[in-house]
């Protein structure tokens, strides 16, 4: 990934590329997805999902601004992602119209890091108010 918007996705096994494409712009923040079959890109006030078997990919707007990090959730079905004015949004995958679950806001400037449990019950988030939080998304993504 790179600013540009290029993107090269590797194959361990074999060392070669496996998928290159130019996403929607500038790209900041990437995921994979726990099954490795697809990934997020965060960019500028934009969202991208890319199927790596089909490389068919879905974009959408977010009022986030930069995008700093985005992580899956709930076994690909859910998307956590983060922007500079220190909120988390996160949206629904399981429809082909992305749609946002909730936001969560509690840092006081932006958030720069995401993380999930093992257990995926519980989201982490890290800001440059120098905040570590903890938010519970069991519930919230009960199926």
């Amino acid at each position: 990934m790179s600013i540009d918007g290029q993107v090269v996705v590797w194959d361990f096994v074999t060392g070669g590329i496996r998928d290159r494409f130019r996403g929607p712009g500038q790209l900041i923040s990437v995921a994979v997805s726990s099954d490795g079959r697809s990934l997020a890109l965060g960019g500028v006030g934009r969202i991208t999902l890319r199927e790596l078997a089909t490389g068919r990919s879905r974009s959408w707007t977010c009022a986030l601004g930069k995008v700093t990090a985005v992580r899956f959730l709930r076994g690909g079905s859910a998307l956590a992602a983060s922007g500079l004015d220190g909120s988390i949004v996160v949206w629904d995958l399981s429809t082909t119209e992305s749609r946002k679950f909730t936001a969560f806001h509690g840092h006081q400037a932006g958030v720069k890091a995401l993380a999930v449990s093992p257990d995926g019950a519980t989201l982490l988030s890290g800001g440059n108010d120098d905040a570590v939080r903890s938010w519970e998304v069991a519930d919230l993504l009960v199926e």
